[in-house]
């Protein structure tokens, strides 16, 4: 039997997504932890985040583009390896 595990966080100021991504994530055996961030972390608590080096999965929210690509440049600067799904409306232009 396998012992991988994925931890995630997600990043979104809109509740509903945060639900529905978390209920979506708990259904598989192998993510073990669902962090949630009501808001886009500051360069601060970003770089305690990316210390820990816990987290193999965020799912970050674009509603907010600007903010959404700060972490997410962050994200592949620090920690290349780590996955990210960017959740965006249809329209969204980056």
């Amino acid at each position: 039997m396998s012992s991988f595990s994925v931890n995630c966080a997600i990043v979104s100021p809109l509740q509903d997504l945060v639900k529905t991504f978390s209920s979506e994530l708990a259904k598989s055996a192998f993510v073990t932890g669902i962090e949630s961030y009501a808001d886009y972390p500051s360069e601060e608590a970003l770089t305690r985040m990316l210390r820990l080096g816990a987290t193999n999965l965020f799912v970050v929210d674009c509603s907010d583009s600007e903010n959404a690509l700060r972490v997410i440049g962050r994200l592949r600067e620090d920690r290349p390896q780590t996955e990210i799904i960017a959740v965006c409306d249809e329209d969204v232009k980056i």
